[in-house]
């Protein structure tokens, strides 16, 4: 099977990682541009090369996927920050039409984002202005959604007075404007659904929240999906940079021959209802959509099913793991964590199951990183190195994307050794990386290099290196009892956007010497 893709950008979630599911079949061969091609940070992509790229590929292929925000915009950053009109956007939306009419016999899929609104001030991802007036965006978006819905206090009303008088008209003007040009798109992208032209739409949603403007354009967008009947071939969910992994599960899998089967274990009941960080639904409202997404039926009974799925789930409250979970967190766990599950009844569930199906862990109980405790106490039961996925990266939705990928390609790929290959990346870049080295160097070393998140000063090789020592020292005063007789070595680490967030790892296991 021949899978053209084109996706988000050149980070390790959005390239890699395709790269590493696709290389757990040797039947499937996956296309993908090469990095260079696809821009950086928000120097957009070219459109001209790469529909190059697409029509170079296609003529033989099963499917196309496809990220539109790269095809249209040039990628997820220069989506936030273009300046193309929207006659120049809808006509490069146009143009899969003409494709879709000279190769009737490719699928086409994709995914286009709604446009997020961070809450705080930052132009490292977004127009220049969000340096200086993004949380006071973020506020005025919620007031004016809950005004529109009747739902704003008189406390409110003379709150959001205030913040309109003092916010950045020309900023608020722009800000606007770009999101109605999103929205626009998104539902010229529908259209292309209802039309035929696009099989299948996947529209994730990052930094989402119950009111404000992401909240606004979603009704827009499911208005229009309800009113075109398209419940079956478009979902919309929290997420992002896991949505090339799941386009590609679902070519993969729309080709098998009998649907996939997950069964979920759950650490905590309550998880189900919770509505994680930067979310703005209950986890299992997130769940349902990602796996019909991925063509995945969920189903009860771990023995009728070809794979379980365990999701480790916090409490009442969801704390970022840098914080909270990690060997030298800077403040205590929430009591809920301890009160509202059992890590050890938890590995007791899986246990009977890890030696005959595979068994894959959506590590979501914090945000922005794997537990260090699930990590110990996997450990502990032996059955850490028996997992055959794992992910716990950035936001709940993002980990379950990716897990739920991993976990259709362990069950219907015939490389066992690309699966734990990669299951064995995502726990050193989630939970060893992300929980427990990033944050502690970022604090640290950097300063001393006169280095920033974004701007290594010169010292990328010095910095990788220092994040790989740390790496193999938390390794070895953690992992005691799983991968015997082997050792961790750290092949590669590349920063693909040149920053501490979004490394790719190349990892693998050494023979100890006797």
């Amino acid at each position: 099977m021949k899978i053209v893709c084109l996706p988000l950008d050149a980070r390790p979630y959005n390239y890699d990682f395709l790269a590493s599911l696709a290389a757990m079949d040797s039947r499937l061969n996956l296309i993908m541009p090469p990095r260079e091609l696809l821009g950086f940070r928000k120097t957009p992509a070219c459109f001209d090369t790469l529909t190059q790229f697409i029509e170079s590929n296609i003529a033989d292929a099963d499917a196309l996927i496809l990220s539109l925000d790269m095809l249209i915009y040039g990628g997820l950053m220069p989506a936030r920050t273009h300046h193309l009109t929207q006659h120049t956007l809808l006509a490069r939306l146009d143009w899969l039409r003409e494709l879709q009419q000279r190769y009737p016999d490719v699928e086409l899929s994709a995914s286009s984002l709604i446009l997020r609104t961070p809450a705080y001030d930052s132009a490292e991802e977004e127009p220049d202005y969000y340096a200086h007036c993004g949380r006071a965006l973020w506020q005025y978006g919620i007031y004016c959604d809950r005004d529109a819905q009747g739902l704003l206090s008189d406390e409110e009303k003379t709150a959001r007075d205030r913040l309109y008088a003092a916010l950045d008209k020309t900023a608020l003007g722009d800000f606007e404007q770009r999101r109605q040009c999103n929205a626009t798109l998104l539902l010229a992208a529908l259209d292309l659904v209802h039309a035929g032209v696009l099989a299948r739409l996947i529209v994730p949603q990052d930094d989402a929240s119950r009111f404000g403007y992401t909240a606004i354009d979603q009704q827009q967008i499911y208005k229009r999906i309800a009113d075109l009947r398209l419940q079956d071939r478009v979902w919309l969910h929290p997420g992002t940079d896991e949505s090339g992994c799941t386009l590609l599960t679902r070519a993969w899998l729309s080709r098998q021959p009998a649907p996939l089967k997950l069964a979920p274990v759950w650490s905590n009941q309550r998880f189900r209802a919770f509505v994680p960080n930067y979310e703005d639904r209950p986890f299992e409202e997130s769940l349902l959509s990602h796996s019909r997404a991925c063509g995945i039926v969920l189903c009860d009974d771990p023995a009728q099913a070809d794979a379980l799925l365990a999701i480790n789930g916090c409490g009442e409250v969801m704390q970022e793991a840098w914080q909270a979970g990690s060997r030298n967190a800077q403040t205590h766990k929430a009591l809920p964590y301890f009160r509202s599950r059992s890590l050890v009844a938890f590995c007791d569930a899986l246990q009977p199951w890890i030696t005959t199906k595979p068994v894959g862990i959506a590590d979501v109980a914090f945000s922005n990183g794997g537990e260090r405790e699930l990590i110990e106490v996997l450990d502990q039961h032996r059955l850490l190195d028996k997992l055959s996925a794992y992910a716990g990266w950035n936001t709940a939705c993002n980990s379950l994307g990716t897990v739920l990928a991993s976990l259709a390609f362990a069950s219907r790929g015939n490389r066992p050794e690309r699966v734990h290959n990669f299951m064995l990346e995502r726990i050193v870049a989630d939970w060893a990386y992300q929980t427990e080295v990033r944050f502690t160097l970022q604090d640290t070393l950097l300063p001393k290099l006169g280095a920033r998140y974004a701007d290594f000063n010169g010292h990328e090789d010095r910095i990788l290196s220092e994040i790989a020592a740390a790496i193999q020292q938390r390794w070895q005063q953690t992992i005691q009892h799983s991968f015997q007789g082997q050792s961790l070595v750290i092949n590669q680490i590349r920063a693909p956007f040149k920053r501490m967030s979004g490394l790719a790892f190349t990892v693998s296991l050494q023979q100890e010497k006797e």
